[in-house]
């Protein structure tokens, strides 16, 4: 049977009488056999060592441009917060969206490595970084949402105020249509309506007021819908309702004031939805400024 070891020099086990040179080959080969074990050692701890202290170095300047990263993430939620409450104070349809309010760094970073340079026993700032990051995750897309509430908020309150300017035809077109049907002389500011057609002499004196009332109209520009609702389209809808069904002008009437009255309420509760909407995105902004401030303040 060979012997286990064979060094290429003849078979060391089947020599009836090992010589010097057998020996000495034998040390060598067992030296070398050794000393290549324990090199590899070395190297194969060296690298882990390197290996770890790359790691070390990776976490620890992951955490850093994390750091980094939240600092100027909080100053744009700040902004935005600022620029939220100006445009809910206005409510002017105008609102600047801060583009530096994304997560999109996030993608960058192993969230692992997070985690290590905290410390996984350490409880009470993992809960804050577990609370931070779901804060963080739910501001994906942020600019994207906020545009698209003030986009559909402004195209459907246009669509609204559209309806809610039919007071300008119940004021002008229809008024002289109904006036010059009946057959009614105008002479100047003067009309001459029968004292007969209750319908068309409410009509003439809320029209009348609508003008007579700086608080509704003031150099031919509107200055409350609200005081042209509660004064004038409201009072005129139920005195025009005293007339249907006879009467077919008073219909008429009746179902544009609806639409003006409607439109406005319309608004109105538009209006609300989308500033507590807003309301929303601010307190938000809020929430996850606060939630960096106190992540920053212990890593």
């Amino acid at each position: 049977m060979d012997s286990f070891f064979n060094f290429q020099i003849g078979k060391f086990a089947e020599a009836a009488k090992p010589t010097w040179f057998d020996w000495l080959s034998f040390s060598f080969n067992l030296v070398a056999i050794i000393s290549g074990y324990i090199i590899a050692r070395i190297m194969f701890r060296k690298e882990i060592n390197h290996q770890k202290e790359q790691n070390k170095q990776l976490i620890e300047s992951e955490s850093e441009i994390f750091r980094i990263s939240l600092g100027e993430l909080k100053k744009a939620c700040n902004n935005q917060a600022t620029k939220i409450e100006g445009y809910i104070e206005r409510q002017d349809f105008i609102l600047e969206i801060d583009q530096g309010v994304n997560v999109d760094f996030l993608k960058f970073f192993d969230i692992k490595n997070l985690y290590e340079k905290i410390g996984f026993k350490n409880q009470e700032h993992i809960t804050q970084l577990n609370e931070l990051l779901s804060s963080l995750y739910t501001l994906n897309d942020f600019g994207r949402a906020l545009t698209n509430e003030l986009r559909t908020y402004i195209d459907k309150y246009n669509s609204h105020e559209k309806n809610f300017y039919i007071y300008r035809k119940v004021l002008y077109t229809e008024y002289f249509y109904l006036l010059s049907s009946r057959g009614y002389e105008i002479t100047g500011n003067a009309i001459n309506i029968p004292v007969t057609d209750d319908l068309m002499i409410s009509y003439s004196r809320l029209r009348d007021k609508i003008f007579q009332n700086p608080d509704i109209i003031f150099n031919n520009e509107l200055k409350s819908r609200e005081v042209l609702l509660y004064e004038v389209i409201i009072p005129l809808s139920h005195k025009s309702s005293e007339f249907i069904p006879g009467n077919p002008d008073a219909i008429k009437i009746n179902d544009l004031l609806n639409q003006v009255n409607s439109a406005f309420t319309d608004m109105v509760k538009l209006t609300d939805s989308h500033f507590r909407s807003i309301q929303s995105y601010k307190q938000k902004l809020e929430t996850l400024s606060w939630k960096i401030h106190l992540f920053l303040a212990i890593s």
